[in-house]
């Protein structure tokens, strides 16, 4: 077998793509499930109002915001993670540069979300050890994946559309 008909094997959903693509499968239901576990309860008692209203006891300046930018956040992830598994399923030719973006506003968006919670709460402990965990294992997922996308072959031959 010739060196041109290694390369035309690689193609398709296989190989190590395999690991990126069941963080993607899981990705959509993660951040949905946190999110309602987040959000919801302060949502639907009055917590939201408590925390964001002026004039009560237990206003907190700032926090509206912080709230706003991760909910923002969260929407956006929640919306990528779709949107690359169309594209995963579509084959499209932008689907790894589209993942390298995912992967690189996950990591700016927590990095943010770390820092403003850090300011809002400088006594608070913001990188517990759940948060420390998530974080690290981002960053360590996003340098793993983001050269596989761009060097690959199997990659290369499989998002042609």
């Amino acid at each position: 077998m010739d060196e041109q008909e290694k390369e035309t094997e690689l193609t398709g959903i296989g190989g190590w793509l395999i690991f990126p693509i069941i963080g993607l499968f899981i990705s959509p239901f993660l951040i949905f499930f946190n999110f309602i576990n987040l959000f919801l309860p302060i949502f639907t008692d009055e917590t939201i109002a408590l925390l964001t209203t002026k004039g009560s006891e237990y206003y907190v300046p700032g926090l509206s915001a912080l709230l706003f930018f991760e909910i923002l956040g969260n929407l956006l992830l929640l919306f990528g993670s779709i949107y690359l598994l169309v594209s995963l399923f579509k084959k499209f030719k932008s689907f790894p540069i589209h993942f390298i973006y995912f992967r690189l506003f996950l990591i700016v968006f927590l990095s943010l979300d770390l820092f403003f919670a850090y300011i809002l709460f400088p006594s608070e402990p913001v990188f517990d050890l759940e948060t420390s965990r998530e974080f690290f294992r981002s960053i360590i997922a996003t340098i793993i994946w983001v050269p596989y996308m761009l060097y690959s072959k199997r990659v290369k031959n499989t998002f042609v559309y």
